[in-house]
């Protein structure tokens, strides 16, 4: 039994404090809600949600493992750790040696996988960036690196919205040879697009005067606004927005030549 090192009043086992610790040093504080607890801690909440009412569900309350010695808060000597901004930590657990098992049910609930668990889905490099690209397109995953119920689901209706793109497979939530194919495609049409909508604005550069240069001003002062946020929106390329679109442009991988085609416009979706 170990307390955290920036949560004192909270302990787990030895080696899962000091894997948390480690993360946190990494990663910056998270919010703990609860760690490890006694047999009569969890006993505690078990009641509590038998009580039930507002206060003693969720979001205050998930249901408790019953009897409380099968809580991994309590078995093990102390492995799981409940995280409020647990969508946070679920992107770095694996790393840390946490498992987030219940992301549908107990969304707030990691443990230690130090000891062995059975039905443990294992971190996927592959299915982490999946996530991470699905959220950019309206869906609200977990990004851990785990295939559980939520991404399958995902990915079955992101194969239905593939039948657009030449996707002729099963909806069988199985990210395999031909959803990638018409994930592919699907990329490069909005790759199109947005070439397609760059090449409708004229090239701008410094002397530049009009509209669409208070839309380039505009843009990177809203969307950038710890190095452009002093920025003057007034229509008139000079030597500060010179300066800015350069800064912009050596951040956003590009040329940095001040002057605004079809790259910097395709980069910026505008």
């Amino acid at each position: 039994m170990t307390n955290l090192k920036n949560h004192p009043a909270f302990w787990l086992r030895e080696d899962a404090a000091e894997a948390f610790n480690k993360a946190e040093d990494k990663h910056g504080i998270f919010h703990v809600n609860s760690a490890g607890r006694t047999v009569s801690q969890q006993q505690e909440l078990i009641n509590r949600w038998a009580k039930g009412g507002i206060a003693n569900r969720p979001p205050y309350l998930y249901k408790p493992a019953n009897p409380a010695s099968a809580s991994n808060h309590v078995a093990h000597g102390g492995i799981a750790i409940d995280i409020a901004n647990w969508k946070a930590f679920a992107e770095i657990a694996a790393e840390a040696g946490f498992v987030h098992l219940y992301p549908g049910g107990d969304p707030v609930h990691f443990e230690f996988t130090g000891t062995k668990i059975s039905n443990v889905i294992k971190f996927d490099q592959a299915t982490f960036d999946r996530q991470k690209f699905l959220n950019t397109i309206g869906y609200n995953l977990v990004v851990d690196g785990r295939k559980g119920d939520l991404t399958t689901s995902a990915y079955k209706k992101y194969q239905s919205f593939l039948r657009a793109y030449g996707y002729a497979g099963a909806i069988d939530g199985d990210w395999q040879t031909l959803t990638q194919a018409a994930h592919t495609m699907y990329l490069k049409s909005r790759v199109a697009k947005s070439i397609a909508k760059s090449s409708a604005h004229a090239t701008i550069h410094k002397g530049s005067k009009g509209s669409i240069v208070k839309l380039w001003q505009n843009y990177l002062k809203t969307t950038y606004p710890l190095y452009a946020g002093n920025l003057k929106v007034d229509g008139d390329f000079g030597s500060d927005t010179d300066a800015k679109t350069k800064e912009w442009q050596k951040r956003s991988g590009l040329k940095s030549d001040g002057i605004v085609g079809s790259k910097s416009w395709a980069k910026s979706g505008l």
